[in-house]
């Protein structure tokens, strides 16, 4: 049969209904898709529902996605699940917040459903990895934990049984070498001996000069499984040892506790003796020469029955070759991730590092122990790291802080989630951590700000311009209708004031133009200005006969647009009235514009032509002319001064100091 998995849940949030109706149909074949229309309907599913993912539009009536958000991660048991929010909103301000508030990602409509489906994918993943990081790391801390306990524990049973095998063999030794003396006493004592040895909780035999056993006390019968009848009288050897393939018995050549009872000295160690029904057993052995009157009578082998111990040291080392397992497996996951991973016990004193740590802050994970954090980072950013463990081992559940320390190429931000380790008695003995490195992300979010109050800055001096901007059109305008009024024109003058006046703010459009499309909002180009305006306006007006050719002689100069808009200003009137009036009797015409920087941040603009030039007795204060008044008067507001020439031709020349 085909084992089905469960699909992913994910939470879709909007109040658009058509929206909800295409991600649906997108996204169903690999997704259980849950709706809601509102923050209130979101908030309920999410308390009864485990979900994987959260697509969450932000702007709906009542409460906004940013709210809705906020209350997911306080009230609902879906704090950590990744969030993507969806807004039709196409701004870096909403994109910024909802990254701060913790999103995963931020996708604007009108949506790519493509790149939607590979974000819902990669995040659904993500997460999956981390949970599954995160909970591995635990289960394998309360693993280790749990079985150092044990270790602990056996290795205490282990010291007292040691102990109390050691005081029972020294007793044993002490009881065996006042045997051979009660040999020779009262049958009093020899009634005691024999109770002595009735009672004792070791095997003991009796062995005479043949190397045939003389006597058994209880304990050894029943551990070897033989009776008295069976064991006097026989070879030791042919009761204990193990037998081999084609032969009944072990040869006594092959025997090591024939060699033992050959041996005179004294003999303690571990061997394996064999029951009857060839079950082998673990003993600790102990062969000791009887003597009678300085005269040796044969020997006395005394055994304990240590199976159950070795048990216990099979078993522990056991455990601790699975327990060096387990550690090299976890040693492989918190080395081979990119986050800082550490454990310190309850005075904040490290306990062991993974190899990131060590590489970002040179430090091994031996020399380590024993250290805190003031001894490896400033006073100031210790003191803080220190101040968060301690709120975790006093809440005693796990809590996430962001973090900042210094590394070798400066400041670095960490999101890190502490949490605390409890032994077998539930108290808290040391705090683990693991730390990601935000510090890009919160690098783009600082530009982000930035680059918004830059914005907004922008935005606040765009309003002042266009504010300016159209007060000096209306007053163009106004002098313009009061021109007409005195002069009561006929339509065609009345159509030609209306082309003067478009050419007036067509000037002004072009510094704009060019200010927006530079990488410099403040200044502009005024020779790249001025050669654009000029061509402007030779191709806008008809010029009845001839050619008129211009030409541009400027340095480069770069004016703010507060100086720029009254300069362009100048020169559209002052090239119109050399177009409309200088050229009337020649059949072709020149019109130069100079410009210059002087000592002492001066400028010095100039229009000249070679048409028929101006009256002699002509007065610019004095001109009924709007636009030659109006060129007065933007001199005037630049704090300019304006000299004319009509001696060869007409050159006006401005003259004024750049701001």
């Amino acid at each position: 049969m085909t084992q089905h998995t469960e699909k992913p849940v994910i939470l879709v949030i909007d109040d658009e209904i058509g929206i909800i109706k295409i991600l649906v149909d997108f996204l169903k074949e690999d997704y259980k898709l849950l709706i809601a229309r509102d923050g209130q309907s979101a908030l309920k599913i999410a308390l009864s529902n485990s979900i994987d993912l959260i697509l969450l539009d932000i702007v709906m009536p009542e409460m906004d996605g940013f709210e809705v958000f906020r209350q997911l991660r306080a009230k609902s048991n879906n704090h950590n699940t990744p969030v993507i929010f969806i807004s039709g909103n196409d701004q870096t301000f909403d994109e910024a917040k909802g990254l701060e508030l913790g999103a995963v990602d931020y996708i604007s409509k009108p949506l790519s459903y493509a790149i939607l489906k590979a974000r819902v994918k990669n995040h659904i993943e993500l997460s999956k990895y981390r949970n599954h990081l995160e909970q591995t790391v635990r289960q394998h801390t309360d693993k280790i934990a749990e079985s150092l306990t044990t270790i602990k524990q056996r290795e205490k049973s282990l010291r007292e049984a040691f102990t109390e095998k050691e005081l029972l063999l020294k007793e044993i030794q002490n009881k065996s070498a006042d045997l051979s003396l009660m040999l020779d006493e009262t049958d009093k004592e020899k009634q005691f001996s024999q109770l002595l040895l009735n009672t004792v909780d070791s095997g003991i035999i009796g062995i005479d000069l043949l190397g045939l056993v003389n006597f058994a006390n209880p304990k050894a019968l029943l551990m070897l499984g033989w009776s008295g009848e069976e064991l006097v009288g026989r070879q030791l050897h042919l009761f204990t040892c193990a037998r081999v393939p084609g032969s009944e018995f072990l040869p006594s050549k092959r025997c090591p506790i024939c060699g033992y009872l050959n041996n005179d000295s004294e003999t303690s160690s571990e061997y394996i003796f064999h029951h009857r029904s060839g079950k082998p057993f673990y003993v600790n052995l102990s062969v000791k020469t009887m003597f009678h009157d300085n005269e040796k009578i044969g020997r006395v082998v005394i055994f304990t029955d240590i199976t159950a111990q070795k048990k216990m040291e099979q078993n522990s080392l056991e455990i601790f070759q699975k327990l060096q397992t387990n550690e090299k497996q976890l040693d492989d996951i918190i080395n081979n991730t990119p986050a800082l991973i550490f454990l310190k016990d309850t005075k904040g004193r490290f306990l062991r590092i993974n190899r990131r740590y060590e590489e970002l802050f040179h430090i091994s994970r031996d020399g380590i122990k024993g250290q805190t954090d003031l001894d490896i980072f400033s006073t100031e950013i210790a003191e803080k790291l220190q101040s968060n463990d301690q709120k975790v081992l006093e809440s005693g559940h796990s809590m996430e802080f962001e973090e900042e320390v210094l590394q070798d190429d400066g400041i670095h931000y960490y999101i890190s989630v502490k949490f605390p380790i409890f032994d077998t008695e539930d108290k808290i003995y040391a705090i683990c951590g693991i730390a990601t490195d935000i510090t890009k992300r919160k690098r783009v979010e600082e530009d982000l700000q930035i680059s918004n109050k830059d914005k907004e800055i922008l935005l606040q001096e765009v309003h002042h311009r266009v504010k300016n901007n159209l007060q000096i059109i209306s007053s163009l305008l106004q002098l313009q209708a009061k021109d007409l009024q005195k002069k009561k024109p006929s339509k065609n003058a009345a159509i030609e004031a209306i082309i003067e006046s478009r050419n007036r703010v067509a000037s002004m459009a072009l510094i704009h133009e060019r200010l927006y499309s530079s990488s410099n909002l403040a200044q502009i180009n005024f020779r790249g200005y001025v050669t654009n305006l000029l061509q402007d306006m030779l191709s806008s007006f008809t010029v009845a006969h001839g050619d008129i050719h211009s030409d541009v002689i400027m340095e480069d100069i770069e004016l703010s647009i507060d100086q720029a808009i009254p300069c362009g200003l100048i020169i559209n009137e002052l090239v119109s009235n050399s177009l409309k009036h200088a050229f009337a009797k020649a059949n072709q015409g020149k019109i130069t514009i100079d410009g210059k920087m002087l000592p002492q941040q001066m400028i010095e603009l100039t229009v000249k032509d070679n048409g028929v030039g101006l009256a002699k007795d002509f007065n610019l204060e004095q001109s009924k002319s709007l636009g030659l008044s109006l060129i007065y008067r933007l001199a005037q507001q630049l704090a300019g001064k304006i000299t004319i020439d009509s001696t060869n031709g007409c050159v006006v020349c401005l003259r004024f100091k750049r701001s």
